[in-house]
């Protein structure tokens, strides 16, 4: 790493836990690095690298989709595309690697390449909901009142839960009356 980045020191201070080899189209995961989040080690720290010296010369490695704002305080979770055939390479030496976030290829094939030698790789990759938080449209009182103040009447389809309870309802106040019910 020296030999390639001797005098650079704008990259050696980014402090980054990948190396982008923008000629290759390769992000390499830095020795001893075990945990990468894709949207901070990754996505962002590609924008940063590409935003340096004349590395903007290299094709886009990543796009991302969602959080875009949903109806209340939600936002729709976000997903992360290598593209231009960038795809992410390990260090050599046998280690798990945990990569949180969701990360395809825009072709579907994988984005990480083998690593030569004999080694034990894991990688193991946690992904995300695509919505980052539920929320309701009022409080749990609200949403309860809304349910239970709704017509009987209203529900009409055949085995729904309205309808069982209005056949329910016209028994018991048959046999309140005295009617023999079947």
């Amino acid at each position: 790493m020296i030999a390639t980045f001797y005098g650079f020191w704008d990259e050696w201070e980014l402090y980054h836990k990948v190396t982008f080899d923008g000629a290759n189209k390769l992000i390499l995961v830095n020795r001893g690095e075990t945990t990468i989040n894709v949207e901070i080690d990754l996505y962002s720290d590609w924008k940063e690298w590409s935003a340096i010296r004349d590395h903007s010369k290299f094709e886009q490695a990543m796009r991302n989709v969602g959080g875009d704002p949903l109806p209340g305080d939600d936002q729709l979770g976000a997903t992360f595309f290598l593209t231009n055939g960038w795809r992410i390479k390990t260090w050599e030496g046998d280690h798990e690697l945990f990569v949180t976030g969701n990360l395809f290829t825009e072709v579907g094939d994988p984005p990480f390449l083998p690593t030569p030698g004999p080694y034990t790789i894991l990688i193991n990759q946690r992904v995300s909901n695509l919505i980052d938080k539920v929320g309701f449209p009022g409080s749990v009182e609200e949403m309860a009142d809304a349910v239970w103040d709704r017509m009987v009447s209203e529900h009409t389809e055949e085995g729904s839960f309205g309808e069982k309870i209005g056949r329910k309802l016209i028994m018991v106040l048959l046999e309140d009356m005295g009617v023999e019910v079947d």
